[in-house]
C-alpha cells in the first residue's frame, strides 16, 4: 500500500477531515471529506496532490472546520517502492509529521529528511 493511504486513513481515524488539491494548479478535487474512499479516488485521478488537514469540531450539532495548517504532497503513480517515497513534501511539526514518526522511527534517523 502506498504510504500516503496509511497517513489518510490515520487521519481520518483521528477525527480530522482532508481536502485533496490538484497540485498544478491548485484546484479543489474535493473539499473536507472524511470519506476515505473518495478521497484516495480523488488523489489518484491525478498526477499530484496536495492533501490539506482540517481539524473537526462540533457544537450543536454542526460542524466546525478549522485549518490546521498541515499538508502533504502526493504523487501517487511513483514507480518508488521504498517508504514515503510517494510523499514528496509535508509540513515539518505538524501533524503529519508525527503520524509518519509514529509509523517508521527509523524515517528520522536514516537521514531520509
Amino acid at each position: 500500500m502506498k504510504t500516503y493511504k496509511t497517513i489518510v486513513k490515520a487521519l481520518l481515524k483521528e477525527g480530522y477531515a482532508l481536502s485533496v488539491r490538484e497540485a498544478e494548479d491548485f484546484s479543489v478535487l474535493i473539499s473536507k471529506s472524511t470519506d476515505y474512499k473518495k478521497i484516495v479516488e480523488e488523489v489518484g485521478s491525478v498526477e499530484g496532490a496536495y492533501i490539506i488537514v482540517w481539524r473537526v469540531e462540533r457544537k450543536e450539532d454542526k460542524k466546525f472546520y478549522f485549518d490546521t495548517n498541515d499538508q502533504m504532497l502526493v504523487y501517487p503513480y511513483e514507480t518508488i517502492t521504498d517508504d514515503f517515497e510517494d510523499i514528496n513534501d509535508y509540513n515539518c511539526e505538524g501533524i503529519i509529521e508525527k503520524l509518519i514518526d509514529t509509523l517508521s522511527p527509523h524515517y528520522c534517523f536514516e537521514g531520509v529528511q
